[in-house]
């Protein structure tokens, strides 16, 4: 099997992705930015699926930077306060928030 890297340059996906995207409005789900570059975020792994054999409903549009908070490896602890920072600062929506905490298992304020 291709490396995933090499799975997300194929046209299935390339075609798949810009359907997402379309569907989301060319926007971040998270954080409402439409400027920076976005992502598809596969908001569950299944082994030995494909990337665009998901369902619609599992992929949503990201900027990388909240794309790297959807992947965040660090502390917890760490994660939780940086997202209650940005939620308080305007920069995460409700959405990103609640996407984030149930992602990474946080319990939500």
């Amino acid at each position: 099997m291709p490396k995933y890297g090499d799975l997300l340059r194929m046209p299935q996906w390339q075609r798949k992705r810009l359907e997402i995207m379309d569907r989301d409005n060319f926007q971040c789900l998270m954080c409402d930015d439409n400027m920076n570059t976005l992502h598809v975020h596969h908001t569950v792994y299944i082994k030995d699926r494909l990337p665009w054999e998901y369902a619609d409903e599992t992929l949503m549009t990201v900027c990388d930077y909240c794309h790297d908070l959807c992947h965040w490896k660090k502390d917890k602890a760490q994660l939780k306060r940086l997202i209650l920072r940005h939620k308080s600062n305007g920069v995460l929506n409700d959405n990103g928030v609640h996407h984030l905490f149930a992602e990474h298992g946080l319990a939500e304020v």
